[in-house]
């Protein structure tokens, strides 16, 4: 019997703290073994998704594959650049904190802009 997958809408905060979890997450699964199930579905998903596949009609477009690609936008890194990277731990968790840094920046930034 083969299971369908489905795709959730993610609804997450944007508090460095939470995105860096995230990043630390797909590190996590990025550098699993090649025969597990969810570092083949990363795999997949990082290469591309089937020219057939349509998301449903009425889901979020918002996932978490492009969580992860919208933070790490800034310091000009894709998807599939940043799972090869994440096989390196030590480099990975050098990432992760320069992203969680530029993120809290960012939020500084917005915060002195925007008028309380």
């Amino acid at each position: 019997m083969v299971k369908k997958l489905e795709f959730y809408p993610l609804n997450l905060g944007s508090h460095p703290a939470v995105r860096s979890r995230l990043l630390r997450l797909f590190g996590h699964i990025g550098r699993a073994d090649s025969s597990q199930d969810h570092s083949r579905a990363l795999y997949a998903s990082t290469t591309g998704l089937p020219k057939h596949w349509r998301r449903r009609h009425g889901q979020s477009r918002q996932t978490w594959l492009r969580t992860i690609e919208n933070d790490l936008q800034p310091l000009n890194l894709g998807l599939a650049t940043t799972e090869r990277r994440a096989r390196n731990r030590t480099a990975w968790q050098t990432l992760v904190e320069t992203a969680t840094s530029l993120m809290m920046m960012m939020m500084m930034m917005m915060m002195m802009i925007s008028p309380v």
